[in-house]
């Protein structure tokens, strides 16, 4: 589960959470009125200001967008 730590006043921080919803992956936000940066955790992994959860984020929706992606000719029957 991804959890993601943003302040409630920043417009930017905000977004990441709008965009865990659209890609329907299992998430949790927690509010910090004073939090300066923004915090992903996934597993281990910890990712921290805007720059990097951002490109954290584009790489999970390449990854989801595979799930969907027609495979049909990508591989050859002999």
């Amino acid at each position: 589960m991804i959890e993601l730590h943003i302040s409630p006043k920043e417009t930017l921080q905000l977004r990441f959470q709008e965009r865990l919803e659209e890609m329907t992956v299992s998430h949790k936000v927690i509010l910090h009125d004073t939090l300066k940066e923004p915090i992903l955790k996934q597993g281990k992994e910890l990712y921290t200001g805007i720059e990097t959860i951002n490109d954290f984020l584009k790489e999970l929706e390449i990854f989801m967008q595979q799930w969907y992606e027609c495979r049909c000719d990508k591989y050859e029957f002999d």
